[in-house]
Protein backbone atom coordinates (compact mmCIF):
# COMPACT_ATOMS: atom_id res chain seq x y z
CA UNK A 1 0.00 0.00 0.00
CA UNK A 2 1.62 3.12 -0.74
CA UNK A 3 0.31 6.80 0.32
CA UNK A 4 -0.24 9.31 -2.70
CA UNK A 5 -1.52 12.40 -0.72
CA UNK A 6 -3.93 12.92 1.79
CA UNK A 7 -7.09 11.62 -0.13
CA UNK A 8 -5.28 9.07 -2.49
CA UNK A 9 -3.42 5.90 -1.89
CA UNK A 10 -3.03 2.83 -4.21
CA UNK A 11 -2.80 -0.71 -2.97
CA UNK A 12 -0.99 -3.67 -5.00
CA UNK A 13 -2.17 -7.39 -4.45
CA UNK A 14 -2.33 -10.75 -5.63
CA UNK A 15 -5.88 -11.77 -5.66
CA UNK A 16 -6.54 -15.83 -6.14
CA UNK A 17 -9.97 -15.69 -5.73
CA UNK A 18 -11.33 -12.30 -7.36
CA UNK A 19 -14.73 -12.95 -7.35
CA UNK A 20 -14.88 -13.76 -3.66
CA UNK A 21 -12.60 -10.31 -3.41
CA UNK A 22 -15.58 -8.43 -5.07
CA UNK A 23 -17.70 -10.10 -3.07
CA UNK A 24 -16.16 -8.64 0.03
CA UNK A 25 -15.67 -5.21 -1.70
CA UNK A 26 -19.55 -5.10 -2.50
CA UNK A 27 -20.90 -5.40 1.28
CA UNK A 28 -23.29 -3.05 2.55
CA UNK A 29 -20.58 -2.40 5.13
CA UNK A 30 -18.57 -1.81 2.65
CA UNK A 31 -20.33 0.44 0.51
CA UNK A 32 -21.47 2.46 3.56
CA UNK A 33 -17.82 2.94 4.91
CA UNK A 34 -17.28 4.30 0.91
CA UNK A 35 -20.30 6.82 1.10
CA UNK A 36 -19.16 7.87 4.34
CA UNK A 37 -15.54 8.44 3.54
CA UNK A 38 -16.26 9.64 -0.42
CA UNK A 39 -14.47 6.48 -1.40
CA UNK A 40 -14.04 5.28 -4.73
CA UNK A 41 -12.55 2.09 -5.79
CA UNK A 42 -10.97 1.33 -8.94
CA UNK A 43 -10.18 -2.58 -9.36
CA UNK A 44 -7.93 -3.88 -12.58
CA UNK A 45 -7.11 -6.84 -12.91
CA UNK A 46 -3.58 -7.97 -15.02
CA UNK A 47 -3.76 -11.97 -16.25
CA UNK A 48 0.09 -12.94 -16.58
CA UNK A 49 -0.60 -16.30 -17.90
CA UNK A 50 -0.47 -15.76 -21.49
Amino acid sequence: MAKVDEHKSIMVMNVLAFKAYGAFMTTDEMAAWDKENSCVDALYSIDATS
